[in-house]
């Protein structure tokens, strides 16, 4: 029986089970996960939760947000690599997010009130931020 096997069914249980952090964004049901590309510790902990997640021959370049389904989830797994604008590059990947989450749930954004899409990607950035630096991003050595 291989490791995978042994995980639970359940996508938030592998997550939990391997140490997977990630946040729920609020209203929609979309699990995000931030990941480190250079960490072959996290990416590893990836490929056991999900299958085929990444196209290993083709590597994060600066930034990716890629949107996974399972049979109980959607996820949006971000990686973003350390660099000294690693928030522009949160911002960036914020839109793919956003487009996700609209494709995936239909929803066409309203331009005349942008106030819901606004507060999303406010709510994810601050999501997104916290998580980097909770991988050590921003801080000085």
């Amino acid at each position: 029986m291989s490791r995978k096997n042994k995980l639970p069914p359940d996508t938030i249980g592998r997550f939990e089970a391997l140490g997977i952090k990630w946040f729920l964004t609020q209203p929609y049901p979309y699990m995000v996960c931030c990941i480190d590309p250079q960490d072959d510790e996290q990416l590893a902990k990836m490929d056991q939760a999900l299958d085929k997640w990444r196209d290993v021959g083709k590597p994060c370049q600066t930034g990716r947000a890629t949107a996974y389904f399972t049979d109980d989830a959607y996820v949006a797994i971000v990686q973003i690599k350390r660099c000294k604008h690693w928030r522009a590059v949160i911002a960036h990947e914020i839109t793919h997010i956003k487009n996700f989450i609209a494709d995936d749930f239909g929803i066409t954004w309203d331009k005349t009130n942008d106030e819901p899409e606004a507060y999303l990607v406010g709510a994810l950035f601050t999501q997104i931020e916290r998580a980097y630096e909770g991988l050590g991003y921003g801080k000085k050595s």
